[in-house]
């Protein structure tokens, strides 16, 4: 699948735009391969079964007009809370329209389920699906990648090539499961091992490199 050249220009202007509002260091996802996979190609972060989440199933209600945000943590070994795991604001413009195509005003929520597909990858399903945000102001999605601890292909050392794979980082979207994964325009922190993007929609996510 190419990238048209209008399309490349403003995918640039959005991730510098990104960079320079956000307050950490982040900085765009290199995006030199395809932007369109099937899922059994997609190279979804994998992580080690220690680096599990505390719950694979978190809910939290977002209202128009007040910025919620909702986090998922890692669990220690004594089952106690450790690191972030992910982290999904909503700010208090996002939200657009409903499943059914109401437009929301002030005052008015929505319950939202985040659920973790697979433990062993970094893959999420938002619910509900067909809730849409504003393009002036969209969800964001932060996930964190720090439990990879610089071994992106596994091969047991930290190198060049994981440097590589490192500044590929981004969170990909499939619409409904089975169908393909596309990338989303991604920013990428290496100093807090974060990747983030901007989210129009519900559907299920993962991020892959």
């Amino acid at each position: 699948m190419t990238t048209s050249p209008n399309r490349t220009v403003v995918a640039a202007l959005l991730a510098a735009t990104l960079a320079a509002c956000s307050g950490d260091s982040f900085t765009p996802s290199v995006g030199d391969g395809p932007t369109q996979v099937p899922e059994s190609s997609l190279n979804a972060l994998e992580i080690a079964p220690t680096e599990t989440p505390e719950t694979t199933i978190v809910s939290f209600y977002a209202v128009k007009g007040d910025g919620r945000e909702q986090r998922l943590y890692t669990r220690k070994p004594d089952g106690s809370r450790d690191d972030e795991y992910l982290r999904l604001t909503v700010g208090g413009n996002s939200l657009l329209a409903a499943p059914d195509g109401h437009h929301y005003v002030r005052g008015d929520s929505v319950l939202i389920t985040i659920s973790v597909v697979a433990q062993s990858r970094k893959h999420f399903e938002f619910q509900p699906a067909g809730l849409k945000f504003n393009p002036g102001d969209p969800a964001e999605l932060r996930v964190s990648y720090a439990p990879v601890d610089g071994d992106f292909d596994h091969d047991g050392d930290h190198d060049a090539v994981d440097d590589s794979l490192e500044a590929r980082l981004a969170i990909w979207r499939q619409e409904t499961p089975g169908t393909p994964f596309e990338r989303l325009m991604s920013l990428i922190s290496t100093s807090s091992h974060d990747v983030r993007a901007d989210l129009m929609g519900f559907s299920r996510y993962a991020v892959s490199y």
